[in-house]
């Protein structure tokens, strides 16, 4: 097991399973960041990971990727706890699919992050659908051609945006105020 500090610090834990069957998955790549620094682990047969020796209050990036480009690869952006505490990251539920695939050379034209358990809109490229529809940065981002986005991340998100151009999105977003819009977008080349 790597570590970034030799000894003591903190913890991180966590659990990886397939977002459609709850089932866990075992010898996910489990790669954590911190500025140019890096550490590799991996979940066991019950889909659990666990990262030791991180550096107390540092914000790390944290990576779970199959292997097999079977499932999209996800994120998390984490602050480490103090000294000697664990904290619990919860189960990341990993979407299948190609992230490569030819046929999803087509987008809307925003940019996905996370904020607390939210998939929300970080960035839009002027002029391109998000934009035109008045989707703003900061909204969240509920569902995607219907499909709940409740415990997939921003990279599960984008990927479900994706798709062939000239096909539609449909797209459920929720504006700071709490109002609810259903636009349907028209994916244009990236």
């Amino acid at each position: 097991m790597t570590r970034f500090v030799s000894s003591g610090g903190a913890s991180l834990k966590g659990r990886v399973a397939d977002s459609a069957t709850g089932k866990p998955l075992s010898d996910v790549l489990v790669e954590t960041h911190l500025g140019d620094s890096f550490m590799e682990s991996a979940t066991d047969t019950s889909g659990v990971f666990r990262l030791l020796g991180l550096p107390p209050g540092k914000r790390v990036k944290v990576w779970m990727i199959v292997k097999t480009d079977a499932f999209v690869a996800e994120y998390l952006d984490v602050l480490v706890p103090a000294e000697g505490e664990t904290t619990d990251v919860g189960v990341i539920r990993l979407l299948r699919g190609a992230e490569q695939a030819t046929h999803l050379g087509g987008w809307v034209g925003l940019f996905v992050g996370r904020r607390g358990r939210r998939n929300v809109v970080t960035a839009l490229n002027p002029w391109l659908p998000a934009d035109r529809a008045g989707i703003e940065v900061g909204d969240t981002i509920l569902s995607v051609d219907g499909r709940d986005l409740e415990g997939l991340g921003p990279r599960a998100t984008a990927f479900l945006i994706r798709g062939a151009p000239g096909t539609n999105a449909t797209i459920a977003v929720q504006d700071r105020r709490g109002v609810v819009r259903r636009l349907e977008l028209e994916r244009v080349w990236r």
